[in-house]
């Protein structure tokens, strides 16, 4: 048996972590490929939210895939 190697994926942010400010993580709800679903607390609002943080390893991916699109359509379908 051939061992698969795999990537290191980074953790989630712990509970108390504020990735924006008014927001304080309660738990990690759920990964998905690009994205953290985090329970929160919203300072602000004082009542419990969900926020998605895109994680720093997909960061690159996304940033090349918006450079990658034309901002020019060559087509243009409204009126000129």
């Amino acid at each position: 048996m051939t061992a698969v190697p795999q990537t290191a994926v980074e953790p989630p942010l712990p509970a108390g972590t504020r990735p924006v400010p008014g927001y304080r993580i309660l738990g990690h709800l759920a990964r998905t490929g690009r994205l953290d679903l985090y329970g929160c607390r919203s300072d602000e609002r004082a009542c419990r939210c969900v926020i998605e943080v895109l994680r720093s390893s997909a960061l690159a991916e996304v940033v090349d895939g918006c450079l990658s699109l034309d901002p020019w359509p060559a087509a243009s379908s409204g009126p000129a």
